[in-house]
């Protein structure tokens, strides 16, 4: 008989095959263990929906679930990723997307879906979260302000960024993510923390950046930041998604169209609210 469950971690072995069939780098069992390990929410304690035929996992739905202060209150956000089903039950691949709608209060984000993905997505009530990316090529003598330090030692983070951020970054711990802070050196409240990792398209290196906790001071800064990406990352690209950067775009910025727009949906959030952490972005390392 075919249900659908909640993928557990007791259900990890069975699920892991569906996992193998996407082939991304670097995901081996281990790492995926992991992921499955990882908790964020503490409503939601599982990564998604499984399709179980007896023992048999034959169709996944990946859920990242966590909870979220925006704009003083808590919200419970879930990024859906590998959506798989076997051929003889593709039929019932709604089921999967269905058990994730089922959740009224839970924000819900798409941010690689596929082109059927996306079809579908559209005719539950997704809306585009973003079309596009910025693509910076760095420039050495680009916005370097005076007065302002940099770095990515963990401890300098720490001693600067408000405990608040504390759950945050723990989170995001390397090798999944990177972390940078830029202050003004007279004013250590005036700071933007930045979370970024190196992902590889169509064999060009980029820095991509997940979260930046003051787009301003990232523009303003951009040159010092964008020489810390190429030390450690040797990338002389970034990308960040448009909405990560409100305003204008800073010169020498070039817009991107994505193939298929990143898509949520949600009753209380807007575009602006989310960013790209605790995202299949991150983790799997996708543009």
């Amino acid at each position: 008989m075919l249900e659908i469950k909640p993928a557990t971690i007791e259900l990890f072995d069975a699920i892991l095959p569906l996992l193998k069939k996407f082939e991304i780098p670097g995901m081996d069992r281990k790492a995926w263990r992991t992921l499955f390990n990882a908790q964020w929410s503490k409503n939601y304690h599982h990564k998604g929906w499984v399709m179980m035929q007896g023992p048999e996992a034959v169709g996944f739905l990946g859920g990242l679930f966590h909870d979220r202060k925006i704009k003083g209150k808590i919200y419970s956000l879930c990024n859906l990723f590998c959506w798989y089903v076997q051929e003889d039950y593709r039929a019932q691949s709604l089921l999967l997307l269905l058990s994730a709608l089922k959740e009224d209060n839970l924000t819900i984000t798409s941010l690689t879906p596929s082109e059927k993905a996306s079809e579908i997505l559209r005719q539950f009530k997704f809306q585009p979260l973003d079309k596009e990316v910025v693509i910076f090529p760095y420039m050495p003598l680009l916005n370097r302000p005076p007065n302002w330090g940099i770095s990515t030692d963990r401890t300098t983070i720490d001693e600067i960024v408000p405990h608040t951020r504390t759950s945050l970054l723990n989170h995001h711990p390397a090798p999944w993510c990177n972390h940078l802070i830029i202050w003004n050196v007279n004013n250590q409240q005036e700071f933007c923390h930045v979370a970024f990792n190196r992902v590889i398209k169509r064999g060009i290196p980029f820095t991509q950046v997940y979260h930046a906790s003051d787009p301003a001071l990232f523009k303003k800064n951009m040159g010092r930041i964008q020489g810390e990406f190429l030390r450690i990352n040797r990338t002389p690209l970034t990308v960040i998604d448009r909405r990560l950067l409100p305003g204008p775009i800073p010169f020498p910025g070039i817009k991107y169209n994505l193939r298929y727009p990143r898509l949520f949906r949600s009753r209380n959030l807007s575009p602006e609210d989310i960013d790209n952490l605790y995202t299949e972005l991150l983790f799997l390392k996708k543009i």
